[in-house]
């Protein structure tokens, strides 16, 4: 549940490129896990998948939107 109410928290730590949202902004996720009494390393590598879920699925949405 920690893991899951700080990627909701997370949404606004995106670094984004002129292709798109390139991966979390770990320093500002540590830092907001701070505020919201998260321990950061705890679930590290639990963000770190729904990072990677998440890029996926914008991935296939811009591939399918460019197949149009």
């Amino acid at each position: 549940m920690e893991a899951l109410r700080l990627w909701r928290h997370a949404q606004t730590q995106w670094r984004v490129g002129f292709g798109g949202a390139t991966g979390l902004d770990y320093a500002g996720v540590a830092a907001l896990a701070g505020t919201i009494d998260v321990d950061f390393g705890w679930v590290f590598d639990l963000i770190q998948g729904l990072e990677m879920d998440q890029l996926n699925e914008w991935r296939k949405e811009s591939e399918a939107r460019t197949k149009k």
